[in-house]
């Protein structure tokens, strides 16, 4: 992710409830040769986790087929009659459980190891039953209905759903606006008082089924990122490689894990000399993320990891993206320069207007990171053109200093045209008070009904 995420509270103990219950409720499965309601009941209450709330969670249970027959299933499926051979498939179910349990855990406490993949095609049956009990929890989290409120531990909770999660997430990330992964677009809307948005397993709850309500495996992200051509179902852990080696947890970008990695990276920006049928933007060139710290070699891992799950940066080092954000640049600069009108004019233009970028940097990076469309991707390219103009700065000599004092492409551009923009002003100024007679004349309407 560009930017870091944060988990609340309340979704963490809401969500690992949801795990331990799933988690629980396969170890009961798998302690009797039939599923049934009341020793369901008496199985939970035996554990403190849900001690007390063991008849109605069982109740919830089979109150819905889809939630207690993929469990039945699981249970009854065997590939043998034969007696020797159904006792070596309930040991491979337990195998199965314990892994998908130490792998639950790994990810909330310990995400160190490496995980298992599931491949549906070479799943036996009593296997893709347990996905499917597995996966209905988080049909159940994003339903009408929400998860009810005896599911969860703590005294006094409610029913927590799909809104709940994204209200917590945007209560525990106020800062965040835009999306995430992206830093493209805002992540979310809200319509009549509930947040629109996607929510995306990190980890594909097709491949890790364990993960389908894991609170550290839901983010929410923009539609574009979460689409089938970008991230659909692709799996982080062999984003990297095509000859089935996998990396760890360790080896990957975590959300709610580290930090954002625009704070570890920098976006290298590569400047060509712009020539007589070139714009300003046209000679802005996106590179690479780049470690700021050499020295860290595990940052290229988590670059590599974003740009093939994300496909960021090479989303904005398309020709046109790239035209799009560098002219965001240019008119965030032209505004922030007032259009001219409060431009010193004179030998000290330069670095008058360099001074003031370097103003503008520092807003760009401090307070629109997260919060405006590129921001990320606009202060690499804004501090490529002012390193540009300080190593002019540093090379100039009194032999080659230009009479207008000039040094860089990128004040030639500036000063030029806002120097033309001088003379718009008027023209402006009499826009803005067209506008505000369009307010006041409506108002005076209104007042006199």
């Amino acid at each position: 992710m560009i930017h870091e995420v944060h988990l609340s509270k309340v979704t963490c103990e809401r969500l690992t409830d949801v795990l331990v219950l799933q988690m629980s409720l396969l170890d009961y499965a798998l302690s009797v040769t039939r599923v049934d309601k009341d020793l369901c009941a008496r199985y939970l209450d035996e554990r403190v986790r849900f001690r007390g709330r063991g008849q109605q969670i069982a109740k919830w249970i089979w109150d819905a087929k889809t939630r207690w027959e993929p469990l039945q299933d699981f249970v009854e499926c065997f590939e043998s009659q034969d007696e020797e051979a159904r006792s070596e498939e309930h040991r491979r179910k337990r195998e199965w459980y314990e892994l998908l349990s130490a792998e639950a855990w790994a990810l909330l406490v310990d995400p160190t190891i490496k995980i298992e993949l599931y491949r549906k095609d070479k799943a036996p049956n009593w296997q893709q039953q347990g996905v499917k009990f597995l996966e209905r929890f988080y049909v159940d989290l994003c339903s009408p209905a929400k998860l009810p409120s005896y599911l969860f531990s703590e005294p006094g909770a409610g029913d927590f759903g799909r809104q709940e999660f994204l209200d917590e997430f945007v209560k525990a990330n106020e800062t965040l606006y835009v999306c995430a992964a992206c830093d493209e677009s805002s992540y979310f809307t809200i319509v009549e008082g509930n947040i629109r948005t996607d929510i995306d397993h990190y980890l594909p709850k097709s491949l890790y089924p364990h993960f389908s309500c894991h609170p550290y495996n839901l983010i929410p992200i923009c539609k574009l990122c979460n689409q089938t051509s970008i991230k659909g179902n692709k799996d982080p852990l062999e984003a990297l490689t095509s000859n089935g080696d996998r990396l760890s947890l360790a080896d990957i970008y975590l959300p709610y894990r580290r930090p954002g990695l625009g704070t570890k990276t920098y976006l290298q920006v590569r400047l060509v000399k712009p020539g007589e049928d070139q714009r300003e933007v046209d000679w802005v060139k996106l590179e690479k993320l780049v470690p700021r710290d050499a020295s860290d070699l595990s940052i290229n891992r988590l670059i590599e990891v974003l740009e093939a799950v994300y496909k960021i940066p090479n989303r904005w080092t398309q020709d046109g993206r790239v035209d799009k954000i560098s002219e965001t640049l240019f008119r965030r600069i032209r505004q922030f320069l007032g259009d001219g009108t409060c431009m010193p004019l004179g030998i000290d233009t330069p670095l008058a207007v360099y001074n003031i970028l370097n103003q503008l940097l520092y807003y760009s990076y401090y307070e629109d990171q997260s919060k405006d469309p590129f921001a990320f991707a606009l202060t690499w390219i804004l501090l490529a053109l002012l390193s540009e103009e300080l190593l002019a700065q540093e090379s100039e000599t009194e032999q080659t200093t230009k009479s207008d004092g000039v040094r860089s492409p990128l004040l030639v551009e500036l000063i030029e045209g806002l120097g033309q923009n001088v003379n718009a002003n008027i023209k402006r100024e009499d826009f803005a008070n067209s506008l505000r007679e369009v307010v006041k004349e409506n108002t005076f309407r209104n007042s006199i009904k």
